[in-house]
């Protein structure tokens, strides 16, 4: 379950927790997940055909007309989407649901300079989402590259930060891990989030922190950049490659870190920087995207540069001073405080009230001329 996913996990948890009449619509990969929010409805579209492609485009057309027709016999007042393939099929079946359509950008999809990078074409972006009427953003970022795209609607976005779950560190049990400075990576072989980057980093920080291991989650191919420079330069025993876990398991892990590395060529605001505020966990951070609007270098974080000198040297000075760490590790707790999941539902429950507001007094005056 990505950033995205988890963002709407605690969204829905939240709103159902205040009252709101929610209904989610997902597919059959991640929908048990939902269905343990007590109080949630939740919709299988089904299976996408191929499971490593999530175009909607690729669901079973039976799938799509049930859930056109459950869609066609509903009323809802707001439709709410988060991913480009969520958006893509309710463009696709816009004729069935005749209410204000919110969708939050949680990437740049292919707008900034990484348009390999992306699944969809640019010409695909803009077809899904031509028929949003508002949009969301945890980022200032994110809601520039949309507007200078000159995505239809962009200019209606509102800045709603990404919520966390977590109170404090108390609240995640810790693990025994190797190493006398451990460093926590949970990216993948996604280009996006700077793996090759990472991997170059790794002899030099090895070389000035002995004591030095990454535990690297997440799936990663024995034929990617990790495993591959890994391998080749002799630090198998520098870096443990944990793979995919649970959401927490993988809580436990950051715990039980000394510091968590975000080595990202492109980024909004990924939750793993939210969580590790949250931790009081020191972050080292590339300043792309949205990471300088939440990391404040020198205070609850360090920002780097996107490339591999700039990640080690910043991994090694916090590595290198328990001060530091304690300085970042305090700051971080109390500038998480405005990320907290009861304070971004508000900002949600007030944003929908608006836009339903808002079209009811449209369709008042449009009632209005035609008498």
């Amino acid at each position: 379950m990505g950033g995205a996913e988890t963002v709407v996990r605690f969204l829905c948890r939240e709103l159902v927790a205040q009252g709101v009449d929610v209904t989610l619509v997902t597919s059959d990969e991640i929908a048990d997940t939902f269905r343990a929010i007590a109080g949630l409805e939740v919709i299988s579209v089904g299976r996408f055909r191929r499971g490593e492609h999530k175009k909607c485009r690729l669901l079973h057309p039976m799938n799509a007309a049930c859930f056109a027709g459950r869609l066609w016999r509903r009323r809802f007042d707001i439709v709410h989407t988060h991913l480009l393939q969520a958006t893509d099929l309710l463009c696709r079946l816009r004729w069935f649901v005749r209410v204000p359509h919110v969708f939050t950008i949680h990437g740049a999809m292919g707008f900034d300079e990484f348009k390999q990078a992306s699944a969809w074409s640019e010409d695909e972006v803009f077809r899904s989402l031509a028929h949003v009427d508002h949009f969301t953003a945890a980022c200032h970022f994110l809601a520039d590259v949309v507007q200078r795209a000159g995505v239809k609607n962009s200019s209606h976005c509102t800045i709603i930060p990404n919520g966390c779950d977590l109170v404090g560190s108390e609240t995640v049990p810790t693990m025994a891990l190797k190493g006398g400075f451990r460093a926590l990576y949970s990216g993948g072989d996604r280009f996006l989030k700077g793996p090759d980057l990472l991997a170059i980093s790794l002899p030099r920080i090895v070389a000035n922190v002995p004591d030095f291991r990454l535990y690297v989650l997440r799936d990663t191919s024995p034929s990617g950049p990790l495993q591959t420079y890994v391998r080749d330069q002799g630090l198998t025993d520098k870096v443990v490659f944990v793979g995919y876990v649970d959401h927490a398991k993988y809580l436990e892990y950051m715990r039980s870190v000394d510091c968590v590395i975000l080595p990202s060529r492109s980024e909004g605001v990924a939750a793993s920087l939210v969580e590790a505020l949250a931790l009081g966990l020191p972050m080292v951070a590339t300043s792309v995207g949205g990471t300088p609007e939440v990391i404040r270098h020198g205070e609850n974080g360090l920002l780097c540069e996107p490339e591999p000198d700039s990640l080690a040297d910043a991994v090694i000075a916090l590595a290198k001073s328990k001060e530091l760490q304690d300085r970042l590790s305090a700051d971080a707790l109390r500038s998480v405080k405005a990320f907290t999941w009861p304070k971004v539902t508000e900002a949600y429950v007030k944003l929908y009230q608006d836009i339903s507001e808002q079209r009811g007094q449209t369709r008042r005056q449009a009632l209005s001329g035609a008498r």
